[in-house]
């Protein structure tokens, strides 16, 4: 090696820092990461039930392409059924209506009185033995097991919600990923 040249895996002459001479000689930097100008929202996790992580877990993760069986639905009145066999199943309600879809009723207390709102549901995901996991509504997204009902106006809500479970290698499910993958599905 010419006398001018430096050894890529040899500390700089003159250096300060890093693996050379000086105060800091074999330590390694560290970095603190910082982040300007940019917006970050606290993430809100809710656990749900294995049964219904897993069900949510293998909707949003079934491959969208059009060859697999479960990307094909089937037509009864005013809903069309998906289903993946043993996983999940999707009812996605055409005109939806009370009466013809299911209603999801929230009772909230206010001003010491017992007010209910109504929402009929657009699309609902099942366990595949017929135990609610997820319902689409005009306005919200509803996450059962969990106090979770997220305002499909609220992109900051949508974005910063997820959902796990105790199972292993579960991971944080955002619900907008939820939200997407049934309006996938939606004609």
């Amino acid at each position: 090696m010419d006398e001018k040249e430096q050894d890529p895996l040899s500390p700089l002459e003159g250096a300060t820092g890093g693996l050379g001479a000086g105060p800091s000689a074999g330590k390694v930097p560290q970095v603190v990461p910082q982040v300007r100008g940019k917006k970050i929202l606290p993430a809100k996790v809710a656990q749900v039930d294995k049964g219904i992580y897993n069900t949510i877990r293998s909707f949003i993760e079934s491959s969208p392409k059009p060859e697999y069986e479960w990307n094909t639905g089937v037509k009864l009145g005013n809903q069309i059924v998906y289903r993946k066999e043993k996983k999940w199943i999707l009812t996605v309600y055409l005109e939806p209506t009370p009466g013809s879809a299911p209603t999801y009723i929230d009772w909230r207390e206010k001003e010491g009185d017992l007010e209910t709102e109504k929402e009929v549901a657009t699309a609902v995901l099942t366990t595949y033995d017929g135990k609610d996991a997820v319902w689409l509504t005009n306005s919200r997204l509803i996450i059962f097991g969990t106090d979770l009902s997220v305002d499909l106006n609220d992109r900051k809500a949508l974005m910063s919600t997820y959902i796990t479970s105790d199972v292993p290698f579960a991971i944080h499910i955002p619900v907008i990923d939820i939200l997407e993958k049934i309006k996938s599905f939606i004609p």
